[in-house]
């Protein structure tokens, strides 16, 4: 009899400690600020471009993350907390949309040139190669120092 009590135990607890572990919003609000830094954080290590497959699998996250999650703990998160985390909603989007594109697009070289002019009609291409040319280094750098900015103005919101 004991021994089924202990199994039972063993297994309502694994079952319990598995369904934690799957709830991406987490056991509590640190849980899933927690969550929320990492997933910021797995994405600047990524370094993706633009039309890379894997954002797929960071925007349903941060979607989840976002829109279900966020409003299950809002209520419980410091004003603090709260700046912290649109903070990084933020730096997401630039990771996303700004530096992915920026990447991407210099990735490509005379590719990404064509592709531009072509959207961009009239405008004469050896004029957008000499303009891309130009400010071509400098994009990397902007993103680098914005989200050196954005580092420095959490750690200042978070004091």
């Amino acid at each position: 009899m004991q021994t089924r009590v202990v199994i039972a135990f063993i297994l309502f607890t694994s079952i319990s400690m598995s369904s934690c572990s799957l709830n991406e919003c987490g056991r509590n609000k640190d849980h899933f600020l927690e969550n929320f830094a990492g997933l910021i954080d797995e994405t600047t290590e990524a370094n993706l471009a633009y039309s890379d497959p894997a954002w797929k699998a960071y925007d349903e996250r941060f979607i989840s993350l976002v829109e279900d999650c966020y409003p299950e703990y809002e209520s419980e998160l410091s004003l603090r907390e709260r700046r912290r985390f649109w903070g990084k909603y933020v730096k997401y989007y630039y990771k996303r949309y700004g530096a992915s594109a920026a990447k991407e697009l210099l990735a490509k070289g005379d590719a990404g040139v064509d592709e531009i002019s072509i959207s961009l009609g009239d405008f004469p291409q050896e004029e957008l190669e000499d303009l891309l040319e130009t400010i071509g280094d400098d994009v990397e750098n902007w993103g680098q120092e914005f989200e050196n900015w954005a580092d420095k103005l959490l750690d200042a919101i978070e004091q």
